[in-house]
């Protein structure tokens, strides 16, 4: 019995341990991602809103003397050569659709609070930006890996390659709060 209770203590610590250890590298990752979500704003900002994105020396764009040229409607400079332009040029906007007969699996399914479970088909497996229609509005996600969104989640579809990074950082400056009228 005292071996026995021995044994079980020890291996109680060791799962604690484990638990532990786990916790402590959730943690550090949660908080890896919290600073690379910082730089990527960063980043966004640096290169699409002050125009010193790197130019063919790899010096920053505007400050080294890129070519710019006013845009009326934007009432501002921008890189000659460029637009302003709509969401519509990028992306095709799609609805989501009922789960509930899905059977589970390991593709995730959106709804705008975030994931509410697993599923064995994806209603779309590319590059996409999830946008909620109601609920948490401002939960606006970046995904690159098959999924199935609810029929509270908006995803789209990109007209051209290698945008979806762009259209979710230019998305996020917006407040979609000011949209939620409850009818």
């Amino acid at each position: 019995d005292i071996a026995l209770t021995k044994t079980r203590q020890r291996l109680e610590r060791k799962i604690t341990e484990i638990l532990f250890t786990i916790d402590e590298k959730i943690e550090l990752n949660n908080k890896i991602n919290a600073e690379l979500e910082t730089l990527a704003k960063t980043i966004y900002d640096y290169w699409f809103v002050q125009f010193e994105f790197p130019d063919e020396n790899g010096k920053p764009y505007k400050s080294n003397g890129g070519d710019m040229v006013y845009n009326e409607k934007l009432r501002r400079e921008i890189p000659v050569g460029w637009r302003n332009g709509k969401f519509e040029d990028l992306i095709v906007i799609s609805n989501g659709r009922d789960h509930k007969s899905l059977s589970d699996g390991t593709i995730p399914v959106y709804g705008s609070g975030g994931i509410m479970r697993y599923v064995d088909t994806s209603i779309y497996s590319s590059e996409s930006v999830l946008i909620p229609r109601k609920g948490t509005l401002n939960n606006i996600i970046y995904i690159n890996e098959p999924f199935w969104t609810v029929d509270t989640m908006f995803y789209t579809i990109m007209k051209q390659p290698h945008t979806a990074k762009y259209v979710f950082y230019s998305i996020n400056h917006y407040d979609f709060t000011v949209l939620n009228t409850g009818t």
